[in-house]
């Protein structure tokens, strides 16, 4: 296949007529279907546009009333299979398609997935806005935007497209838990909490959402709360390793103290997710809450092993240190870990 003449070309019957008069026109000759579709030359639309009105049409029960929540799902579907097709496109091979089907959504869609790729979250929602001017009742196309827009850091007009995509879609759980996450960031706290309640009615199996509300209700000091949310969590998820961290830093940190609780949870936690620092480190300071030393050093050098240049780990270690009186080691670790950055009043006592 090394040369031009012998390449692979998806419909090689057709490409003559494909170049002449476009994929849409030669796929429905190809099929036996007139040109254009009768309701879509009628109002000038794509034949994206012309399938997206057939979807509305067969998404019908049997009353004759049309079925939203099946609309969406075959958009949904239709959507991310169009996004997998295009993965491994570049980003120029999508430009020139774009250029040559202006009117097909689909390459656009392509294209917000490269930007979104590379961090161009502006280009990516530009792309959407392309979409959504020619499939306007397309609820997923407004939480793409909307996502893009909270990326690049404008919440104005990430909330007007959660807000759009919810009242197209209300049974869709991830637009509420997407506004929610606006409303926290903006410490909108009331608001992100009646989002996640709405989201965990439509999807009451997702630990996530628990895990999301626990974040809310400790952001408030709002613990007894948060322990609800964690140990519901884990009833639904056995292996959620971070519900268990949340618990062992509430047991660690807050009116909750138990410095047992706190050395189970997070031991759970270090077993679920041994790579993360984090639980290994809290682990370490409740060890050494119980004169458990030799524990509490592992825990430490287990993490320098694989992050020499964690300053919470060198700061735990020469706490650990001076408690055990091995004084110009644990001045050594402090200093390290001030180096490193790390300014909490511990280490400079």
């Amino acid at each position: 296949l090394g040369t031009s003449r012998n390449q692979l070309r998806p419909f090689s019957g057709l490409r003559q007529q494909i170049e002449k008069e476009g994929a849409d026109a030669a796929l429905m000759h190809a099929g036996g279907l007139p040109w254009p579709p009768p309701s879509a030359a009628r109002s000038g639309s794509t034949l994206w546009q012309w399938f997206a009105g057939l979807f509305r049409r067969t998404a019908q029960s049997s009353d004759g009333e049309p079925s939203p929540r099946e609309l969406h799902q075959q958009m949904t579907a239709w959507l991310e299979d169009t996004e997998r097709t295009y993965a491994d496109w570049s980003a120029s091979r999508l430009r020139k398609s774009a250029r040559r089907e202006p009117r097909d959504i689909s390459y656009r869609l392509g294209m917000a997935l490269k930007h979104a790729e590379s961090d161009e979250w502006s280009k990516a929602a530009e792309d959407y806005s392309v979409a959504i001017e020619a499939a306007p009742d397309f609820a997923l196309l407004y939480g793409r935007r909307g996502h893009a827009y909270q990326i690049s850091g404008n919440s104005e007009r990430a909330l007007a497209d959660f807000n759009q995509a919810i009242a197209l879609a209300p049974f869709e759980p991830r637009f509420y838990s997407q506004r929610a996450q606006i409303f926290a960031d903006l410490g909108a706290w009331p608001q992100a909490e009646q989002d996640l309640v709405s989201a965990r009615e439509l999807a009451p199996r997702d630990p996530a959402l628990l895990l999301f509300l626990a974040a809310i209700h400790m952001e408030q000091a709002q613990y007894d709360r948060a322990l609800e949310d964690l140990s519901e969590a884990i009833f639904l998820d056995p292996h959620c390793g971070q519900a268990h961290a949340q618990l062992g830093w509430i047991y660690q940190e807050t009116e909750h103290y138990d410095v047992i609780l706190a050395t189970e949870h997070l031991t759970r936690a270090v077993e679920l997710m041994p790579d993360v620092a984090a639980s290994r480190i809290r682990r370490s300071l409740a060890y050494a809450a119980q004169n458990k030393f030799a524990l509490s050093l592992d825990d430490c050098d287990t993490v320098l092993r694989s992050h020499p240049d964690s300053p919470a780990a060198h700061g735990v270690r020469g706490r650990v240190l001076q408690m055990q009186g091995e004084f110009e080691a644990a001045i050594a670790s402090c200093s390290r870990a001030i180096d490193l950055g790390l300014d909490t009043a511990m280490v400079f006592l």
